[in-house]
């Protein structure tokens, strides 16, 4: 990897304002390339659950080109101490993507007529790939308004170099969004995201994990098992003749990228929701260079690959982050139910403390007994009227996800 550039030219060219003193303190560096930035510095401030803003993560996804993205990345420091790190991305997106049902109806007959409809080029605070995270890292959260300030302040400007009139900063978990409603008061305004789902993992072994659940929940799990032949366990139970299916745990040997590719667009052939669709580039690239990073969970039927999902270990979290699924015949053997189980049961069994299980299929994620957590992100237009418009038709454009709260756990009725 190459080095830091030890004094580029302040924000690589882009002219920036006089900040306020919160924030006048801080120097930002700006590069082009995450090849460009050292790999031990800007892993440095990054905790357990910043995975996605790892370094060679990012690598990943701009080396693939992704969504034909282009990419900045910033450095903030202040004494030659590195105080934040952030990704940003310009793509273009619909704006009614969150919409659903009459919205989303309307605006795909607009399109028939009018290609671009709601289809426009934005800046993110953020990297074209969807796995509920953010990708700006603050070392310590007294930081937070001064970065913020400075973040808004060169987005501003990169928008007016490149002419990209939108501007996002995603996603903010609720337990952190009041330190981030200072947007609010720089330009943007809030709005919904999808939420995110997690289990933490407090049991000691996943029969305990079957044994806590409620009834009816603990049903559907023996249910979905037992169309592969299961009782108890996902994995293969000793003395069970049933071999049919087998649930496998492993690397890259499981599964070439170009088969997980072709299974991962099938589920995005059916999602509800997507900002992006990942490209075979970056699925190779991710499985030839960065195969030390994954963990593979298979499902088969003898050698036929039913499903898969791409896992990344990182301390004590485990983190769900893609999946592929052969849809022709996921009823037959529940196959993304089982595939699941079959994560939380490998999560338990490794002494995992937490799950993270990502964005969508929340029912049944839920009825496994995780909890989802509200996400936001902030929007900016250049243009006045158009943010006005924008902010007002929030609540259809980006409308609130109400999610059902199943008591799963015996421990709920008390």
């Amino acid at each position: 990897m190459k080095s830091v550039v030890q004094h580029p030219p302040t924000e690589s060219g882009y002219s920036t304002p006089e900040n306020k003193r919160s924030a006048d303190d801080l120097t930002l560096r700006l590069f082009r390339s995450i090849h460009d930035v050292d790999e031990q510095l800007w892993d440095s401030i990054n905790d357990e659950a910043d995975v996605y803003h790892a370094h060679r993560f990012i690598a990943a996804i701009e080396d693939a080109r992704v969504e034909s993205a282009d990419f900045w990345y910033l450095i903030f420091e202040r004494d030659n101490k590195l105080v934040a790190t952030a990704a940003l991305s310009a793509f273009r997106v619909r704006l009614d993507m969150f919409a659903g049902g009459l919205i989303e109806s309307v605006a795909q007959k607009f399109r028939r007529y009018v290609p671009g409809f709601l289809q426009i080029r934005i800046l993110f605070c953020g990297l074209p790939i969807s796995l509920g995270q953010q990708n700006i890292v603050i070392a310590d959260a007294a930081d937070t308004a001064a970065v913020l300030e400075r973040l808004s302040r060169v987005m501003q400007n990169i928008q007016k170099a490149e002419g990209i009139r939108y501007a996002v900063v995603k996603e903010i978990r609720e337990e952190i969004r009041p330190r981030f409603d200072i947007l609010n008061s720089l330009g943007y305004f809030r709005a919904n995201s999808i939420p995110y789902a997690e289990l933490g993992l407090r049991w000691p072994d996943f029969g305990s994990y079957m044994d806590e659940m409620r009834y009816p929940y603990r049903r559907a799990v023996r249910r979905a098992f037992g169309k592969i032949g299961r009782t108890h366990s996902a994995f293969h139970e000793s003395g069970r003749d049933d071999d049919r299916f087998q649930i496998r745990v492993g690397g890259t040997e499981l599964c070439s990228s170009e088969r997980f590719y072709d299974l991962y667009l099938e589920v995005m052939a059916r999602a509800e929701v997507k900002l992006e669709v990942l490209n075979a580039d970056f699925f190779q690239f991710l499985f030839e260079q960065h195969a030390e990073d994954i963990t593979l969970i298979t499902l088969h039927d003898n050698e036929d690959l039913l499903a898969v999902a791409l896992l990344i270990e990182s301390g004590s979290i485990l983190n769900f982050a893609l999946v592929g699924i052969d849809y022709a015949r996921r009823d037959e053997s529940h196959a993304y139910f089982n595939l699941v189980q079959a994560i939380i049961e490998y999560g338990i069994e490794n002494e995992f403390e937490m799950l993270k299980l990502g964005q969508t299929s929340y029912w049944l994620k839920q009825r496994l007994g995780a909890d989802c957590i509200a996400e936001h992100f902030y929007l900016r237009a250049q243009n006045g009227l158009v943010h006005r418009l924008l902010k007002g038709m929030r609540g259809l454009l980006f409308p609130e996800v109400i999610l059902a709260e199943p008591r799963v756990f015996k421990e709920m009725d008390t």
